[in-house]
Parts: structure tokens; C-alpha cells; sequence
């Protein structure tokens, strides 16, 4: 999946498998992206929020920003917190707003 981010979002190079790795650390079994294959696409310069792909067929989902935590552990069930979307199009629409208060 290609996304053409915008500031203050940005695209994972090669920190890609230490962010896939901590989110696994993360997930407690009871979290919604427990045992999901996920994939980091990009993450927010200015916090922790990551953006996900599932690489899994059967979610109800394309895409997961998450806010790590970056404790090295499993989390309580709402950590760490995670807003899903139906598709790009919808984080698109975050991204953009993500932008504006970035920037103002």
C-alpha cells in the first residue's frame, strides 16, 4: 500500500521491524489487534502514533493508527490505544486534519 504522507506524518524506513516488534511486545491478548498481522507504514514526527496495514483477510479493517507506548511489555486492554479504518480514505481524512493542527 503506498500513502503519500504529509507532515507531521512521515513513512517508516528502517525502523520498520523494531516498531512491528514493539507493538507485538504491546498487545496484551485481549487487545483488538491481538494476533493480527500487521504492518507499519508510517508514524507521526511529533508523538508515537504509528499507522498499520493489516496483512490479515479476516478483520473488518485496512488500516490502524496506534499511540505505543514503548514500555517493552504487554499493555492493559485499552494500551495501546488504537483508531481503526475502513479504509485509506478515512486516514487520509485524519492525516489532513492531523496537518492542520500541526501546523497552525
Amino acid at each position: 500500500m503506498q500513502i503519500d504522507f504529509i507532515e507531521p506524518w512521515a513513512a517508516v524506513g528502517g525502523e520498520q521491524a523494531s516498531i512491528e516488534e514493539e507493538l507485538r511486545r504491546e498487545l496484551s491478548s485481549d487487545n483488538a489487534l491481538y494476533g493480527i498481522n500487521l504492518r507499519a507504514l508510517g508514524r507521526r514526527v511529533d508523538c508515537d502514533d504509528v499507522l498499520f496495514e493489516t496483512l490479515s483477510e479476516n478483520v473488518n479493517f485496512r488500516l490502524a493508527l496506534v499511540h505505543l507506548t514503548w514500555s517493552g511489555m504487554a499493555e492493559l486492554r485499552l494500551w495501546p490505544s488504537t483508531k481503526l479504518f475502513a479504509n485509506t480514505e478515512e486516514f487520509v481524512t485524519q492525516m489532513l486534519m492531523d496537518a492542520q493542527g500541526y501546523n497552525s
